[in-house]
């Protein structure tokens, strides 16, 4: 359902976003028919998920853009950034925390508690329990804006609106890609720690809290499968010593994936070592990140205390144009980042393995 014409989306980028609260649909007019213009805008409402109710207005703005040409464009960019977010994928299926406005919020703020101890077992209710108040502190996350920019000249859309030469969309799916990996390596631990106000967004490879094991490396002639599995199996179990259950994913770096595709034993050469270790008690999960170098792995238990996606805004698309209309620019973003989380005590259901 669109609304009569009610907002003005004309001028620079930043007025048009704080007449719109920073939603970033301002920067996504489209023109109907009869040169009306609309664009998709929050309504401040959500749905039983918790996710953002979307409304299209018409409104004023200068766009030379279709609804098909962003649907095109949106296409290009989602695919291209999907072969990149398998890690991220895994930690937004634990658990997301969607951040509304996130363009208006540059931290997250979470308070952490102290334990209290036992329950007193009595034979008289009378008897007095121990009365214990639990110690809070409190840590915060950055939501950065991941982004990539990419330009079409006006051209370049008129000749593709009239049906020529198709719109080459090559440089806009690299901007998808690139956004997303920046994501996947964020998560992983692969790109710096991101470091704002006296916070940090870390990955599973560099969170300070996280548990670490040592690995035998395969080239090692005392290495089998069987060790692997060993160790693997010891590191689940400091997990647990830790107060950390499971269930578990676990992400090895292709430095391991020859290894995982050999026959586990001379006996069962018709199992491999990674069908072995997807049948261990407690492991939802094995899959390889090609991100990951060196001999690393990674488990994660699956619990929302533990890690989580925080999203302030996904993967999308704006535009604005400049040199009198004559250039349109194009800049992929998203506020998408990992939270890995400890208890007060610093305890954590992350472990981070790598070879001596």
């Amino acid at each position: 359902m669109t609304s009569e014409v009610s907002l003005d989306l004309r001028g620079s980028v930043f007025n048009r976003l704080s007449r719109v609260g920073y939603d970033t649909g301002a920067l996504r007019p489209w023109k109907g028919r009869k040169d009306q213009t609309y664009a998709s805008l929050l309504t401040g409402k959500y749905d039983s998920n918790g996710d953002p109710i979307r409304k299209v207005f018409a409104v004023n703005a200068e766009t030379t853009m279709t609804r098909d040409a962003w649907l095109l464009f949106d296409n290009e960019v989602i695919e291209a950034a999907k072969a990149r977010l398998m890690f991220w994928q895994k930690l937004r299926s634990i658990n997301t925390l969607t951040i509304p406005d996130g363009m208006a919020v540059t931290k997250l703020e979470q308070q952490r508690r102290s334990d209290i101890t036992d329950a007193t077992i009595s034979m008289d209710a009378r008897r007095r329990g121990e009365a214990d108040i639990p110690q809070y502190d409190d840590i915060s996350l950055p939501l950065p804006i991941i982004h990539k920019d990419a330009d079409f000249s006006l051209r370049d859309l008129a000749v593709s609106r009239r049906g020529g030469a198709p719109l080459d969309t090559t440089n806009l799916r690299l901007t998808g890609e690139k956004v997303a990996l920046a994501v996947e390596e964020l998560s992983l631990g692969i790109r710096p720690i991101y470091r704002y106000g006296g916070s940090a967004v870390y990955g599973a490879t560099n969170f300070p809290n996280r548990l670490t094991h040592t690995l035998l490396v395969p080239t090692d002639g005392a290495w089998t499968p069987e060790k692997l599995r060993q160790q693997i199996v010891e590191a689940i179990k400091l997990l647990i010593e830790n107060f950390h259950y499971g269930p578990f994913d676990i992400v090895y770096g292709l430095n391991w994936y020859e290894h995982m595709q050999k026959p586990f034993s001379a006996q069962y050469d018709s199992e491999l070592l990674i069908d072995r270790l997807r049948s261990l008690d407690m492991v939802s999960s094995v899959e390889m990140s090609a991100l990951l170098t060196g001999y690393q792995m990674v488990i994660v238990e699956r619990n929302p205390m533990t890690a989580r996606a925080v999203v302030g805004m996904d993967i999308r698309t704006v535009e604005w144009e400049t040199g009198g209309g004559m250039e349109k620019h194009l800049k992929t973003m998203c506020i998408m980042v990992a939270q890995y989380r400890s208890d007060y005590y610093e305890q954590t259901g992350i472990l981070h393995l790598d070879v001596a």
